[in-house]
């Protein structure tokens, strides 16, 4: 049980977290691929992000203030970060790999012997949130709100361990203002990166009602809107790149043509009433899923009124709880 942090390159691992039960546990399967998977439970208190060097060899994976590095092939190591840090990529030639964090920091740390090389480091305009690596080798992308930071390494040396790595950074403001990134994600040819993101934690979130677009060649942001106004919710890329599917708050996904920014269809799913959704009792027994949309609440003394419409399943009856 958890929220996987990492998938291995060569799709055969995974760091799964689980901060929900006491104590918190961190798992790593091995063998995902094949019936014969292994599972390594380690003691790791709130582990947030994580990340596979490019060999599979290594895992680097952020809790706290700490930095842990799993190996197949050495113990696990602990280092001290001396703050909390936000996320974590490896460096696509795999000699390093930046952290994102303590405060405005992102740091490089050399994979073979996993010191820190301080020179390397690069400051943020904003605290770094997340970190991705582009196809190129070269360089990396990090979204600090209301900033999106372009970290080009500008020389690179990884021979016996001794390795170092020079970079610089440049910022753009992408124009909407402080926000909380939900979804940080980049094109298979590395052109463009796309974010979702909320303007307050919730619960429930206030989402933003439009996607963030940076283009990394001409260093400018745009957004898409959806159709009929609707919200959008989770996203995820055609393999080719050529296709932008969003999930939104009006029950549909949406399909973009993200060489155009048109929402060129939205398709419905027929879910069944009953999908998913079971009462208590033993044995457990479905019930009924309505899926409805609020558009309008208003007050009268002790009195509530909700006005919405429905998405799917059955209507809702007097006296049902939602």
């Amino acid at each position: 049980p958890g929220k996987v942090l990492a998938i291995s390159p060569d799709r055969t691992s995974a760091v799964i977290s689980d901060t929900a039960d006491t104590p918190n546990q961190l798992f790593i399967c091995t063998g995902c691929d094949s019936t014969s998977r292994t599972v390594t439970t380690l003691q790791i208190t709130g582990a947030t992000a994580a990340a596979f060097s490019p060999d599979n060899l290594k895992a680097y994976i952020l809790a706290g203030n700490n930095l842990y590095v799993y190996s197949k092939l050495d113990p696990l190591q602990t280092i001290s970060l001396g703050g909390p840090a936000n996320d974590v990529a490896f460096h696509p030639e795999g000699g390093f790999a930046y952290i994102a964090g303590p405060s405005n920091s992102i740091t490089p740390y050399r994979t073979c012997d996993n010191a820190q090389i301080s020179a390397g480091a690069v400051n943020a305009t904003d605290s770094p949130l997340l970190i991705r690596a582009l196809p190129d080798g070269s360089t990396l992308l990090v979204l600090d709100p209301p900033n999106i930071d372009l970290v080009s390494v500008t020389s690179l040396t990884a021979v016996a361990c001794t390795g170092t790595v020079t970079d610089t950074t440049n910022s753009f403001n992408l124009g909407q203002g402080s926000f909380i990134p939900s979804q940080f994600f980049v094109s298979p040819d590395g052109s463009t990166a796309y974010i979702l993101g909320n303007t307050s934690a919730g619960p429930p979130p206030t989402r933003l009602r439009f996607i963030m677009v940076f283009n990394v060649n001409t260093q400018s942001s745009s957004t898409l809107s959806l159709s009929n106004g609707a919200t959008p919710l989770s996203a995820s890329l055609s393999p080719d790149g050529t296709l932008l599917f969003v999930g939104a708050d009006d029950g549909t996904v949406h399909v973009i043509d993200t060489a155009s920014g048109l929402d060129t269809q939205q398709v419905t799913f027929p879910f069944p009433s009953n999908e998913l959704c079971f009462g208590p009792g033993n044995p457990p027994t479905q019930v009924p899923l309505s899926q409805v949309r609020i558009s309008a609440v208003t007050e009268s003394g002790s009195n509530t009124t909700y006005s919405y419409a429905l998405i799917s399943g059955p209507g809702l009856n007097i006296g049902q709880s939602m």
